[in-house]
């Protein structure tokens, strides 16, 4: 069985590509093991904002590495459930982010991108089924539902989307709230490309099973 953590990386990949490249942006997110950073150039990292001041960020990996991201005049935010531009004002101790940029010797990023991930419940995975406004996809622990409405937002990597782009075995992230039954009434759903399209997280068009639905873990927790 692939680890928790992975899943998470992969999906919180799929979901800052997915906003960068709508952006227009033409740079790629790289990390290490497990959603840590990456070496050199294409350093890059993701993880939970735990204290923010005028010219930098501190966030805890889920692996609990606390990094440094420093913020320059060429550091570019992007807000995930807008789509739109941000600034450092806009990130919040408490968001969930993810980090493009140069990672120093000494451990600390500098940050070219930031996307600033969307407050609430989750839920991703591989789309199995379609039927009106209830999706069906496969989960790490099985299948679940999410459903959406005609105030639901759609995302791809070419920018706005619509329920007609999601199609069987495509991937989707989706965030709102969690109903009584388990399911989840989306609010923003990010809509990655299917098998052979190039869209999976392990970039060769194959997607693992997304995360059950549930709100971000708990920092420190095992994932």
């Amino acid at each position: 069985m692939i680890p928790w953590k992975k899943y998470l990386a992969a999906i919180v990949s799929i979901v800052a590509l997915v906003t960068m490249f709508g952006a227009g942006a033409t740079m790629a997110l790289a990390q290490g093991p497990e959603g840590g950073p990456g070496k050199g150039p294409g350093g890059g990292a993701g993880g939970e904002v735990t204290a923010v001041s005028s010219s930098s960020l501190t966030i805890l990996t889920p692996n609990d590495e606390s990094l440094t991201v420093k913020f320059t005049d060429k550091t570019e935010v992007r807000l995930v459930e807008s789509g739109s531009d941000g600034s450092l004002s806009d990130i919040d101790v408490g968001d969930q982010v993810r980090v493009h940029g140069l990672r120093n010797d000494d451990g600390t990023i500098e940050a070219r991108m930031i996307a600033v991930e969307p407050e609430g419940d989750r839920l991703g995975g591989r789309v199995t089924e379609i039927d009106g406004t209830t999706i069906t996809v496969e989960t790490r622990d099985g299948e679940a539902t999410l459903t959406v409405s005609d105030s639901t937002t759609y995302r791809d990597r070419d920018g706005a989307a619509s329920l007609a782009d999601i199609t069987e075995d495509s991937f989707v992230m989706a965030f709102g709230e969690l109903d009584d039954d388990g399911s989840l009434s989306a609010r923003l759903v990010m809509v990655g490309g299917g098998p052979g399209q190039g869209g999976g997280p392990g970039g060769d068009g194959q997607h693992p099973a997304g995360p059950p639905p549930g709100p971000r873990p708990e920092r420190g927790s095992e994932q």
